[in-house]
């Protein structure tokens, strides 16, 4: 309806108030108009209702998907850190498993020399009791016998510096280690006869129980140390863990 439509309707109007004709008349062109402007506002109000639920579903739909992004990056990022640690838990085990074999080769042949200065201390002796040997003969052999051994010592005695620098001075075990390795050193001495006169097979016990104690203390250490490797990768059950923890 235009400006000239509704110029028209009001001269209606107001002519239908004096005549009923005229009244029917405006009520016919009126009626029509409202219901046509009832339906445009309910369209309309639909219209504004159907964006507006379009919207919040929208804005829902955004929401969530931020949730989703925000936990998955979340998610992500707990696996980064797992698999970060994983690794670096990894790297620190595998430097520990070169420790303890550096360790373990070093100890056994720091363990070995000693055990070939008591072969042959014990084959001079075994030889020198048999009677068949003047006592010239058997200082010669003595001699020979301090003639080759001092470069076995010398590398017994460089790798027990380099055993020394990997154990941790303040952990028990590794202190027990020392002291069984001065222990063993010290009845090593007594193969020298301008030290000792006793029994060789006193000397030989002594030797025997100083080297089999050295032996299992370094046994001890490598062994936690493995568990210890074990723990870090996983390999042992959470009970196998709860007993080495009670330990």
């Amino acid at each position: 309806m235009n400006e000239t439509d509704l110029q028209a309707l009001i001269v209606m109007v107001a002519k239908a108030v004096h005549s009923e004709d005229d009244f029917l008349k405006v009520w016919g062109v009126i009626l029509p108009f409202f219901s046509g402007l009832l339906v445009g506002l309910v369209a309309l109000g639909g219209q504004i209702y159907t964006s507006h639920r379009q919207r919040a579903h929208e804005k829902q739909s955004s929401d969530e998907d931020s949730e989703e992004n925000a936990r998955r990056s979340e998610n992500e990022l707990k696996m980064w850190n797992i698999a970060s640690q994983r690794k670096a838990t990894a790297k620190v085990a595998q430097m520990r498993q070169v420790w303890i074999n550096n360790l373990r080769k070093d100890g056994a042949t720091y363990l070995t020399l000693w055990q070939e200065i008591s072969y042959r201390w014990d084959a001079m002796v075994t030889q020198a009791s048999s009677g068949e040997f003047t006592v010239e003969q058997k200082q010669a052999r003595f001699d020979s016998f301090l003639k080759d051994t001092p470069k076995l010592r010398k590398n017994a005695l460089e790798l027990r510096l380099r055993i020394e620098l990997y154990l941790n001075p303040s952990e028990n075990e590794s202190k027990k280690l020392i002291e069984l390795m001065d222990k063993l050193e010290i009845a090593v001495r007594f193969f020298d006869r301008n030290i000792s006169t006793a029994d060789p097979r006193h000397v030989q016990a002594a030797f025997r129980e100083s080297h089999v104690s050295a032996r299992d203390a370094l046994q001890v250490i490598l062994s936690n140390e493995w568990k210890v490797v074990k723990r870090e990768l996983g390999v042992l059950t959470p009970s196998a863990v709860q007993e080495l923890a009670q330990q």
